[in-house]
C-alpha cells in the first residue's frame, strides 16, 4: 500500500511509546496538540482528507536523539492490515547524537480502511550504505533490481545504463553494489531511492522507495518521461538479498 509522509520529528511532547490509527480530524488535532506540548508556537495540524484517508502515528518514547521510529511497510493479511514498524538507536550518517535529548515521532497517511490494523515491531539491524548513483536518466527502460559483486559485472551494467560519467569507485574485495532501476515512467515526478537496508532473519532486506506525486500534491510534474536509477555501495556479504518495494507519495 502507498504511504505519504505527513510529519516526522526528533522531539515530541508524547514521552511514552505509542502506536495509533487516526481516522478523524478531531483526534488528529488532539494528538497534534499533545505532540507540540510545551512549545511556544504550534502550526495547525496538517490537512488530511479523512473521507478517503487516515493516519498511522508512531511515537518512539524518550530514548534520546539517536532513537528513531518509522513505519517500514503496510501489508494486507487476511482481513487485517499489518503495519510493520521499527524503533532503534541509530546515528544518522555517522553524526554523533549520544547524550542529546530527543523523542522521535512519525505520521504517515494511507488510504482509508475500516479493517483492523495490527502493529508489528521489527527486530532488525541497520546495514550502512553509501549512495553512488541517483539519476532520472538511464538507458535501461525496464524495472530491475540487482546485486553486483565484481568489477566485470558492474562495467557491463554501466555500459548498458549508459551514463555520461565514469564508473563509481568500488573495492570489490570488501564491497558490493545494490542497484535498482524503476523503468520508464510517464512524467518527471517519479524517482527511486534506497530507503533502508536491514539485516533480518539471516538475510539482507533492501527497501526501495518509488516516489511520485499523490492525488493532493500541488506540485506540477515535469513533462519528460524519466528512467530513474539508484545505486549504493555496502560491505560485501554472502547473505541472501531480498528486495521490498514501497510506493511513497509526495503530498
Amino acid at each position: 500500500m502507498a504511504l505519504s509522509l505527513l510529519a516526522n520529528d526528533t522531539a515530541t511532547g508524547i514521552p511514552a511509546p505509542r502506536q495509533m490509527v487516526i481516522r478523524d480530524a478531531a483526534t488528529l488535532a488532539t494528538v497534534w496538540a499533545e505532540h507540540h506540548a510545551g512549545r511556544v508556537s504550534v502550526a495547525p495540524a496538517p490537512k488530511v482528507f479523512f473521507d478517503h484517508e487516515m493516519v498511522i502515528a508512531l511515537f518512539g518514547g524518550a530514548g534520546g536523539a539517536c532513537h528513531k521510529v518509522g513505519l517500514r511497510s503496510l501489508r494486507v493479511s487476511g482481513d487485517k492490515l499489518v503495519a510493520a514498524y521499527r524503533q532503534a538507536d541509530q546515528a544518522t550518517n555517522g553524526a554523533a547524537c549520544d547524550g542529546l535529548p530527543g523523542a522521535a515521532m512519525e505520521m504517515m497517511v494511507i488510504d482509508r480502511s475500516d479493517a483492523a490494523i495490527v502493529f508489528e515491531a521489527l527486530a532488525s539491524e541497520d546495514v550502512p550504505f553509501r549512495q553512488v548513483v541517483r539519476s532520472q536518466f538511464s538507458a535501461i527502460g525496464e524495472a530491475r533490481q540487482l546485486v553486483i559483486k565484481d568489477a566485470q559485472s558492474l562495467a557491463a551494467l554501466w555500459k548498458e545504463h549508459n551514463p555520461p560519467g565514469p564508473l563509481p569507485g568500488v573495492d570489490f574485495s570488501k564491497q558490493m553494489v545494490v542497484a535498482a532501476f524503476l523503468g520508464s515512467r510517464g512524467d518527471g515526478s517519479f524517482s527511486i531511492e534506497i530507503g533502508s537496508i536491514e539485516r533480518i532473519g539471516g538475510r539482507l532486506r533492501v527497501t526501495t522507495e518509488e516516489r511520485t506525486l499523490g492525488r493532493h500534491s500541488q506540485l506540477i510534474p515535469a513533462a519528460f518521461g524519466p528512467r530513474p536509477v539508484v545505486m549504493v555501495v555496502l560491505d560485501k556479504s554472502d547473505e541472501p538479498v531480498e528486495f521490498v518495494s514501497q510506493i511513497m507519495f509526495y503530498r
